[in-house]
């Protein structure tokens, strides 16, 4: 139940971001995870501002190159490259295919 698995996500975020800060790698892992989840929705406005601070707060804390940045950064643009076909948006949507290329998602 993905409805449910954003309620509980929500909820340790909020908890991680008090008692261990919005930069704790633990915190910046939860971030990318619900924006994931959102995107996974469809909730493409909800996701990117969470893949946006997962990308940046990994660079900050842990190094340009470390996989949780790499991953962060990767996924951020995945999102952008799919939500390019929406209104208000350039370009063609995009959706990952099950190697994780990108194939047309009209």
């Amino acid at each position: 139940d993905l409805d449910g698995a954003e309620a509980l996500f929500r909820e340790v975020l909020e908890g991680r971001r008090e008692t261990l800060g919005d930069r704790h790698p633990h915190t910046l892992s939860l971030i990318y995870s619900l924006g994931s989840l959102l995107e996974k929705k469809g909730d493409l406005d909800g996701a990117e501002p969470l893949l946006r601070e997962a990308v940046e707060g990994c660079r900050e804390t842990l190094s340009v190159w470390h996989p949780c940045t790499l991953e962060s950064a990767s996924s951020l643009g995945w999102h952008a490259a799919a939500g390019q076909g929406r209104p208000g948006r350039r370009g063609t949507a995009v959706s990952r295919g099950a190697g994780g290329e990108p194939r047309d998602a009209r």
